[in-house]
């Protein structure tokens, strides 16, 4: 899952959306939400 948000309009946001190219790897990734979330989660404002 990955979830983007920010403070910027949505339009802005829906166009880095179509614009994110995700991988999918041959290898297991162990979730761990203590250490992912927010790692991702870059936002202005």
């Amino acid at each position: 899952m990955i979830r983007v948000g920010g403070g910027l309009d949505m339009d802005t946001l829906e166009k880095i959306v179509q614009n994110l190219e995700v991988r999918i790897l041959d290898e297991e990734v162990e979730y761990n939400p203590d250490y992912n979330i927010g790692i991702i989660n870059v936002a202005r404002g």
